[in-house]
């Protein structure tokens, strides 16, 4: 499926989860949904925020417990 087609069946979980993973694109296309009037530009930028946040403290987090083990099993 196409982002544009999730943004359009899932709406603010897509943004979430969207923002999450990657953040920008998904970002430009909910703030397009939303001066369609297909989502709430608050709510897009209130999900959007909590998706990019809980995305970057996992990343954080991944990192820290798992980063030299990944690094000792895959050496440059």
């Amino acid at each position: 499926m196409s982002p544009e087609l999730l943004l359009h069946k899932f709406g603010y979980i897509a943004v979430f989860i969207g923002t999450f993973l990657e953040g920008e694109t998904i970002l430009v296309m909910a703030g397009f949904f939303a001066q369609r009037g297909y989502l709430q530009l608050a709510g897009v930028i209130a999900v959007a925020a909590a998706g990019a946040y809980v995305g970057h403290v996992f990343w954080f987090w991944l990192g820290r417990t798992k980063g030299v083990q990944l690094l000792d099993r895959f050496p440059k």
